[in-house]
């Protein structure tokens, strides 16, 4: 990690710490503790668009090595409310192409109570791919495809062949569900893990990656049980960090809470409201600041400024917050006018 800019090898250290439970149950590869070997590079490619950790990585990594091609799932809901969190995942599928990925969307009617059609699926993904465009400068690949978890044969032939394997004890188990959880509930893991194994089936010969945060663990564990049953690949997993809420540490952005994120089709105004009322790591008085210097890695307007400039910019951001060169309330005035112009562009169709 030695080339990684000292602001960021600290963010994923701090990751990997607080899911250090997660890492030891489910033998996640921390970045943060992982050797210098053959796929430095590639990991700390990885680290740069916001990834902490993954799940067997070898596949994906060695045909990256060689420029190959390997498939990138991303699940998604329809009709999804595009915020800043989404921002994030299309950080990270952007990079992943350049890198020979193939997307993959599955669009998750089941969870989100709504039946989608194929041309739904397209639809959802042509809807994702003008915002992606605007953020990345760059369209979807035209070989990008999407699917319903509702109207796919291949989707579901493998969520009934995943039911079999997957017993209602083992299933309790794994999520911490007791027996008052619904059979609608119970039904997801299986449907989940068809998506995963999904790619495999349609292009055998291409590992597979999925888009995942550290929310989606259990699902990974499903769908490694089943992959063995079924003698199919495992998908190799990618683990990314994801935005913080406006209000503060410990929560995550949520559009059922709309104090805490950024609709991405917000007005300037409402944008730089929000930023501007966004928690800092600011100290208690400014002579204490500018003594001891702030701590950007408690702070939301920090990281979400981390995804919209260049690591350089944030570099110097950093600097200018520990060394307690810059005040909360300085940083946010000298970055604010032009976080809020790449937001508002992004939301322009």
């Amino acid at each position: 990690m030695e080339s990684l800019e000292s602001w960021l090898r600290e963010r994923i250290v701090l990751a990997a710490a607080e899911a250090s439970d997660a890492v030891r149950q489910f033998a996640l590869e921390a970045i943060a503790e992982a050797p210098d070997d053959d796929f430095t590079e590639i990991r700390e490619g990885f680290a740069r668009v916001g990834v902490w950790a993954f799940q067997n990585s070898s596949p994906v990594f060695k045909v990256m090595t060689i420029g190959g091609q390997f498939s990138v799932l991303v699940g998604m809901r329809p009709g999804a409310t595009f915020h800043l969190g989404h921002l994030t995942l299309m950080r990270e599928l952007s990079w992943l192409i350049q890198c020979g990925g193939q997307p993959i969307f599955v669009f998750a009617g089941y969870e989100a109570d709504r039946f989608i059609s194929a041309d739904d699926a397209k639809a959802e993904m042509a809807r994702f791919g003008e915002t992606y465009l605007k953020f990345t400068g760059t369209s979807l690949p035209e070989t990008s495809v999407g699917f319903s978890d509702q109207d796919c044969r291949e989707l579901q032939v493998l969520e009934n062949r995943a039911a079999e394997h997957l017993s209602a004890r083992k299933v309790l188990q794994l999520y911490g569900w007791d027996e008052s959880v619904s059979i609608a509930t119970l039904r997801v893991p299986a449907i989940t893990v068809a998506a995963f194994l999904l790619p495999a089936m349609l292009f055998p010969k291409r590992p597979t990656l999925v888009l995942s945060d550290i929310h989606q663990i259990t699902h990974a564990e499903a769908a490694k049980m089943v992959a063995r049953q079924l003698k199919l690949p495992l998908p190799s997993y990618s683990y990314r960090l994801l935005l913080p809420s406006l209000e503060g540490p410990g929560q995550r952005m949520s559009v059922k809470d709309q104090k805490s994120l950024i609709l991405l089709h917000e007005t300037r105004e409402q944008i730089e409201r929000k930023l501007q009322r966004s928690f800092s790591g600011g100290r208690l008085t400014p002579e204490e600041q500018r003594r001891e210097g702030g701590n950007p890695h408690r702070c939301s307007f920090f990281k979400i400024a981390e995804v919209l400039q260049p690591h350089e910019t944030t570099t110097r951001m950093y600097q200018e917050c520990v060394s307690g060169t810059s005040l909360c309330g300085e940083c946010k005035k000298k970055h604010m006018p032009t976080l809020v112009e790449r937001i508002h562009e992004t939301s322009k169709l």
